[in-house]
């Protein structure tokens, strides 16, 4: 059996937990990968809710959902927006793994807040506890 390709205009993937929406990804342009269980997608716009309902907003140009996995992969112009904490992070590769909650920039990642910069070669954020952890080259300006 040869897979056929299923390409998309545009898809709205929703992810739960525990019976509450946490995720709602959406995307410009959208296809099948090696699977119908993996979806590419092109011009991301995606809406995180946290516990406590606060907002997170996620763009990236290109990206890469595994359905059986529950990995969101987010490359290319990754820009995250936290309103709540007034911060924006900015990387091009992110991973995130809804089993664990955890989120991972694997290189370049650069966070602004009101009165600081974070540089670092490499972040996982942990969504659940809201915690941070930065290794490689890390360079605080405030």
């Amino acid at each position: 059996d040869v897979y056929k390709r299923q390409i998309m205009d545009t898809i709205t993937i929703t992810m739960s937990s525990k019976g509450r929406v946490e995720w709602v990804i959406n995307a410009e342009r959208a296809f099948t990968a090696r699977s119908d269980k993996e979806i590419g997608m092109i011009d991301v716009d995606a809406l995180y809710t946290d516990k406590n309902n606060e907002q997170t907003h996620i763009t990236s140009s290109q990206g890469m959902y595994d359905v059986n996995k529950r990995h969101l992969l987010l490359m290319d112009n990754v820009i995250i927006r936290k309103p709540a904490d007034n911060q924006e992070i900015f990387t091009d590769l992110m991973h995130y793994f809804d089993e664990t909650k955890l989120a991972v920039s694997p290189g370049d990642v650069e966070i602004r807040g009101q009165n600081y910069t974070i540089e670092a070669g490499r972040l996982e954020y942990n969504l659940a506890s809201n915690t941070y952890d930065f290794t490689d080259r890390v360079k605080v300006d405030l």
